[in-house]
């Protein structure tokens, strides 16, 4: 067992919640951060070339998370793994140029990976992998080590398809002092169990609202085997907390931000974890979070609207198609997570951590690439759209919830109004780790 930290304002060792995170997990001795150091964060995961119709451009997620998080100030290290090739090499020289940490990047018997994206009308992307790839061979080698001194791991669901990177990623976990999971669907690399696997045991869980359904899905048949097998109380719990997350993921598209608060809700209860966030395209996101600073049913969610992203499609030539202009989508998710993270770790609350994550997510798809160079002025340009400002969504939430359960209790918290963050504690390393025991011609830079 470990103790979780909650996010927000129940970062305080009193409100700490103790659950299992995987099979085998081990306590770790809390490391204390240097003073006045910026937060750090190891990403791990995979390491890839996406082949988009503007180009070829340095990819993964978890890579992608990385590069945006340096950016962003934070002391980032990524552990993959690459070929002893041209891409491989580019790719370890791109990293350390973006001021990322390639100490635990690999060069392996295999070809670094290789992805084809193709595009349709709206920006959105598809995927077909190159299969095997040397990310499919990270070793697990100083990776606990590293993920012990960090103050978050960050992880996907995609690289868990092969076992060496798989047990990497279990490594990392094992030692997490905050394990941030960023669910990434790309068939045929969505095998429900390593799904489950993934998501259940996450400090912070985040994923599109497309892919919902499908990880409440993984849940409810991983519990629903778990009762099979043991069927005592807290596994009968579980896969009570898993169909409602069904039932909730039934409701999504029609629910608006409210019905993506119920969804995150629900399978945060599902997965165990402290946060989810799901991210909604061009109207923006929802975050749900265990604790509260004014204990309304131990819980609180929070909605932020997009920032022009996905209104429109770029057109023509160029490294992009202005502020709030579509041009591909590869890789906004993965800036949006950056954003969130590094805000939060840095001390701002869950509705600014929001909107930082909105407006970075609008800024990427409004260039080629999934990591280009971040425009402070271009970013701090965008203008809100479909709600823009983050509004607190607890009151909707539990009013939607006691008309299900019938539970009728007094809610004197006012929901939709805009948040105004004012003594919420931030996400402090140091007291979550005391409570848990060149160029080139032939490729594109961003």
């Amino acid at each position: 067992m470990r103790v979780l930290l909650l996010l927000g304002a129940a970062c305080h060792p009193a409100v700490a919640l103790h659950r299992p995170l995987v099979a085998g997990a081990r306590a770790r001795q809390p490391v204390a951060a240097a003073a006045g150091a910026p937060p750090a964060v190891l990403c791990v995961g995979e390491c890839l070339f996406d082949g988009l119709p503007a180009g070829v451009f340095l990819g993964g997620a978890p890579l992608n998370v990385a590069v945006h998080l340096s950016a962003l100030g934070v002391r980032t290290s990524f552990a993959s793994a690459v070929g002893d090739d041209r891409l491989g090499v580019e790719a370890v020289r791109r990293l350390e140029s973006r001021g990322v940490d390639t100490s635990l990047v690999s060069t392996v018997a295999a070809e670094t990976g290789f992805v084809t994206v193709e595009l349709d009308d709206a920006g959105d992307a598809s995927y077909e992998f190159a299969t095997p790839a040397a990310w499919d061979l990270v070793p697990s080698d100083g990776v606990a080590d590293a993920a012990g001194v960090a103050d978050a791991v960050v992880y996907g669901t995609l690289a868990s398809r092969a076992a060496a990177t798989r047990e990497a990623i279990r490594e990392a976990r094992m030692s997490a002092r905050l394990a941030v999971c960023d669910i990434n669907l790309r068939p045929p690399f969505d095998d429900a169990e390593l799904v489950a696997e993934a998501a259940r045991g996450a400090d912070l869980l985040k994923l599109a609202d497309e892919e919902v359904a499908a990880v409440a899905a993984a849940l409810q048949a991983a519990a629903d085997d778990i009762v099979r097998r043991f069927a005592d109380a807290d596994a009968v719990a579980d896969a009570e907390a898993a169909a409602a997350a069904v039932a909730a993921a039934e409701g999504l598209d029609a629910g608006g931000a409210v019905g993506a608060a119920i969804a995150a809700a629900a399978l945060g209860r599902a997965a165990g974890a402290a946060c989810v966030v799901v991210t909604r395209g061009a109207a923006g996101a929802v975050l749900w979070q265990r604790g509260n600073s004014v204990g309304i049913g131990g819980e609180e969610a929070f909605s932020s609207g997009g920032y022009g992203c996905g209104h429109a499609v770029g057109s023509g030539g160029g490294s992009g198609g202005g502020a709030g202009v579509t041009v591909d989508t590869v890789g906004a998710g993965d800036a949006f997570l950056a954003a969130l993270l590094s805000s939060r770790l840095s001390g701002a609350c869950a509705a600014e951590a929001l909107e930082a994550g909105c407006r970075l997510g609008a800024f990427v798809a409004s260039r080629q690439g999934a990591t280009p160079e971040h425009d402070a002025a271009a970013i701090a340009a965008l203008e809100p759209a479909g709600g823009g400002a983050s509004v607190c969504l607890t009151r909707e939430l539990l009013e939607a919830r006691a008309a299900v359960t019938g539970a009728g209790r007094p809610l004197p918290m006012q929901g939709g109004a805009a948040v105004e963050c004012v003594g919420e504690p931030s996400i402090d390393p140091s007291v979550v780790a005391a409570a848990r025991a060149g160029d080139s011609e032939w490729a594109n830079e961003g």
